[in-house]
């Protein structure tokens, strides 16, 4: 799990004596652990949750700075859509910073873990419903990174490792929120994230909202209709990348014939409204 990047990244001494800490909590003590956010709120990671402990040591920098830049970036009169909500990482630390978040998240235990941090803020709306392209009933499996709930498209038979989930389309939720200005949206759910995207077109040409996105490769994620798809809403793509770079990750616009030399964590799909902010951050 831990790398030496990584370990330098966070610092020797930090990681360390939060390994420490995390481990007597989680295994000792049988409890999770409170994360203070930058932005002000504090996250309880449950013991068993990987990304709470990927928090943890890297002191709330996951992302390289992604969620530090969003968080600067968004309009506090609007809201934010978190589709792969997890516990609740990304709608704690942008709560502060908007009217209100809905967390999108399927996974039962995840949604128990997300209710409890849910109770910290007043503006935090958990949805337990997948986000799709195609809004329905799906049979769920629970997947074994970080707990996260995989939709196979099947009728559930309700067996023992599987049950039945409602999935939604961020277009056909926003039908019944016309009253609320989405500024951002943030999907990582693991090979899906372009393709809830494009469910959510109508919305983007609505509200115009950064979208910031994980875009594992594979799946329905490929570049090209990555490309395709952000110059058909007129968007532009950055990403904090350079891990190893002697002074961290930086910002950069990422461009289609270098993508795939480009290291990052989360891509921003940015509206023109941000192009002047991100280019004199790039």
């Amino acid at each position: 799990m831990f790398s030496m990047t990584f370990i330098r990244r966070v610092g020797y001494g930090n990681f360390l004596s939060r390994l420490l800490v995390r481990q007597i909590t989680k295994r000792l003590l049988k409890r999770g652990i409170d994360i203070k956010l930058p932005t002000g709120l504090s996250l309880h990671a449950p013991a068993w949750s990987v990304n709470g402990s990927e928090i943890y040591y890297t002191g709330a920098d996951v992302d390289w700075g992604a969620e530090e830049l969003l968080a600067r970036l968004l309009d506090g009169g609007q809201i934010f859509l978190d589709v792969g909500a997890h516990i609740g990482y990304y709608s704690l630390y942008m709560a502060p910073r908007v009217a209100q978040v809905y967390g999108f998240e399927p996974d039962r235990r995840a949604c128990a873990a997300f209710a409890k941090n849910q109770s910290r803020a007043d503006n935090i709306t958990l949805v337990a419903k997948a986000v799709s392209a195609k809004a329905g009933t799906y049979a769920v499996t629970p997947g074994h990174y970080f707990g996260a709930t995989y939709l196979d498209g099947r009728q559930s038979t309700a067996g023992p490792t599987e049950h039945s989930i409602e999935a939604v389309t961020i277009d056909g939720w926003a039908k019944d929120h016309t009253d609320e200005i989405v500024g951002a949206i943030k999907i990582d759910t693991d090979g899906t994230d372009l393709e809830i995207a494009k469910s959510a077109e109508q919305t983007i040409r609505r509200d115009s909202p950064i979208i910031l996105m994980e875009f594992l490769a594979g799946a329905t994620n490929e570049s090209a209709a990555l490309f395709e798809f952000a110059e058909q809403i007129d968007y532009r793509i950055y990403a904090f990348h350079g891990i190893n770079d002697a002074k961290g990750p930086s910002l950069h616009r990422i461009m289609p014939d270098s993508f795939a030399e480009q290291g990052f964590k989360m891509l921003f799909l940015t509206p023109v409204s941000h192009w002047e902010i991100m280019e004199s951050l790039a």
